[in-house]
């Protein structure tokens, strides 16, 4: 059993968000990389029109960082909230081209989604 945030469990999810009907739907022209940082671990996770080309286990020049600690994360996880909750309350911080992420919005919820869909351990 794997657990989040480890590279094994982003690499589960990497397999899950390709076959996950509403990120292939919302993020057939999304093309970046997002770091997700839990304390001081960073996984990179580069997105290709609904497919992840690579899953890197540290930090490397993402186009969007979600950030927040242990704690923090399991908001998603065991509180079930959704990215708007977790942003719109400073849970989770999201650095990056604010013009960007506004114009980004939907894709990068749907990917958080699926992580909350995919589950803590898996």
């Amino acid at each position: 059993m794997t657990s989040f945030p480890s590279a094994e469990w982003f690499q589960k999810y990497a397999a899950f968000v390709e076959t996950d009907e509403d990120v292939r739907k919302h993020g057939r022209w999304f093309k970046a990389s997002i770091g997700f940082r839990v304390d001081q671990h960073v996984t990179t996770v580069n997105f290709d029109r609904g497919l992840i080309l690579d899953v890197v286990p540290q930090y490397r020049d993402a186009d969007f960082l979600i950030s927040g600690s242990a704690p923090q994360w399991s908001r998603l996880f065991d509180d079930q909230w959704g990215l708007v909750r977790l942003y719109r309350s400073q849970t989770l911080l999201i650095r990056g081209d604010a013009v960007r992420l506004m114009k980004e919005w939907k894709p990068i919820f749907f990917l958080v989604e699926a992580m909350k869909r995919l589950g803590r351990s898996s």
